[in-house]
């Protein structure tokens, strides 16, 4: 009971910011927790309103009978054309690319001695990692 009188109040304070979905949605969590007559004439009188202005959109939507699409985002457009384009890559990240492909040994690839530390070890694949990953390396390879 006192989940559902939260939820009451929360739709409330919803009610006086103007944002009446998330009261109907808190209105009808707290009718599921424990039904009580205020929260039932509230959500009735909230769906009547929404009903109501549901249908002045409605009317005015029907006039022009248009599908309406959905718009897309010039972002998005763009991240597209930069994978076709075959991405950006600097003369370094090349070389870096061709010198791992020409290395036989792991601790070459690494570029550390085969007697080192673990934590460099460590350090040196952290590093390659980062300079290597594909969202910051489009190097082809």
């Amino acid at each position: 009971q006192d989940e559902s009188e939260r939820c009451f109040a929360i739709a409330q304070r919803c009610i006086a910011a103007g944002d009446v979905e998330k009261a109907v949605r808190f209105l009808k969590k707290a009718d599921r927790l424990y039904p009580s007559k205020k929260a039932q004439e509230l959500l009735r009188k909230l769906t009547e309103d929404a009903d109501e202005a549901q249908e002045s959109k409605s009317s005015e939507s029907s006039a022009s009978d248009e599908v309406r699409k959905r718009k897309v985002s010039g972002s998005r457009i763009s991240k597209e054309n930069k994978e076709n384009e075959g991405g950006d890559y600097t003369p370094e990240q090349l070389e870096l690319l061709k010198r791992i492909k020409r290395c036989k040994d792991y601790y070459d690839v690494l570029d550390v001695k085969k007697d080192c530390k673990e934590s460099d070890l460590k350090k040196a694949y952290r590093k390659l990692a980062l300079q290597m990953h594909p969202d910051k390396n489009k190097a082809p390879g």
